[in-house]
């Protein structure tokens, strides 16, 4: 995997509502890959606020993951005695603790919210499509437009597709070998 720092992505379209002079004409100077999703950089052209938020779809998939992680630990605990109330509070901390990138991002692109979105110029035009190189990255940046719902459901469609890709490969290889 390549350097994410190297990675810049043409910026968002989105126009932003400034937080601190209320100016509805904040947007996006740059975009690139951080960790598993990706930064928009959003400055006010009055008073020079900047921001750095989140992708919505980055924050749909720190949620399914936290239901399924929390979800797994929470079977496991209950195939082998059954739930104390210690254990409950156990699996909220950690689903909390799972869920937070997830709170703390849409905390911060609810107090920035979208006033509307701008027309690309031609070089954003010629560069959108180009993404960066490595595969996964690529799928990363592919993800961030989908939005928070879709970024949610996507990922439960992903584990279904997969498992029934898997099992089907079982199912030829016990049936026909």
């Amino acid at each position: 995997m390549t350097n994410s720092d190297d990675e810049t992505l043409a910026p968002s379209l989105e126009i932003r509502r400034c937080r601190q002079c209320e100016n509805k004409e904040m947007t996006s100077t740059t975009r690139k890959l951080s960790g598993f999703n990706t930064e928009s950089i959003f400055i006010c052209p009055d008073c020079g606020h900047e921001v750095t938020l989140s992708s919505a779809g980055s924050g749909g998939v720190y949620l399914a993951s936290a239901i399924i992680v929390t979800g797994v630990i929470a079977f496991i605990m209950w195939v082998g005695k059954g739930f104390s109330k210690t254990e409950l509070i156990v699996l909220a901390v950690l689903f909390t603790l799972f869920s937070s990138p997830m709170l703390i991002d849409a905390i911060r692109r609810w107090r920035y919210p979208i006033t509307g979105v701008r027309e690309p110029s031609e070089q954003e035009k010629a560069t959108f499509f180009s993404g960066p190189s490595d595969p996964i990255q690529k799928g990363i940046s592919w993800m961030d437009g989908f939005g928070f719902v879709k970024g949610f459901f996507g990922l439960f469609i992903f584990i279904a597709l997969w498992f029934l890709f898997w099992g089907t490969i079982g199912f030829v290889k016990d049936t026909f070998f």
